[in-house]
């Protein structure tokens, strides 16, 4: 009978596990960056707005709807980062108190909630945009479609999604570490 070969498809190498580590950091980079491009776009087109109204009396044509739509989508992105990194908005008085086996369940169960919170904010969002897009709303000034925003936002819940689920794999498999004790004043 013949062995099985090394590196079989139920035990990837330690060079495709690290290919697929660096790809997977990749796109979380990504995620960031484009959240903080898109605050920067958010940040200038407020700035602009307010200068033009200040130096020349006129405004920018849908600044108002453009800076509000894209801090929304400002909004989703960043909480794909957060789901990544796993610094949303946490309770730890249980979390703190208890033995490291508690904790890795309390992390595996606050995490699937995340998960499953997600997968319905997706799916009722995706609703959401699939009626925008129908309706053909327009934004005041230019009418810009409103949904093309609404669309960049579903993908950053997209992405959240993804990256959440990702998240919860790590912990769950131990290759991340929980959430770190709180520093103490000795």
């Amino acid at each position: 009978m013949a062995k099985p070969p090394t590196g079989s498809l139920s035990q990837p190498s330690a060079k495709t596990r690290l290919m697929a580590a660096t790809v997977f950091s990749r796109f979380a980079a990504a995620v960031e960056n484009t959240a903080a491009i898109l605050l920067f776009v958010v940040t200038v087109l407020s700035f602009s707005a307010v200068g033009a109204r200040y130096a020349f009396n006129t405004g920018i044509p849908d600044a108002f709807d453009g800076s509000r739509y894209l801090l929304g989508v400002v909004i989703f992105w960043g909480l794909a980062s957060a789901c990544h990194r796993g610094e949303h908005i946490t309770m730890d008085a249980l979390w703190t108190i208890s033995p490291q086996p508690v904790k890795y369940m309390l992390d595996i169960f606050a995490n699937l909630v995340i998960c499953i919170a997600l997968a319905f904010f997706l799916w009722q969002f995706s609703e959401k945009v699939i009626d925008t897009w129908k309706a053909n709303v327009g934004t005041i000034d230019l009418n810009l479609p409103v949904a093309g925003f609404y669309t960049l936002a579903l993908l950053g819940l997209g992405f959240a999604q993804v990256l959440a689920v990702a998240r919860l794999v790590r912990v769950a498999s131990g290759k991340v570490e929980t959430i770190p004790e709180p520093l103490t004043s000795d």
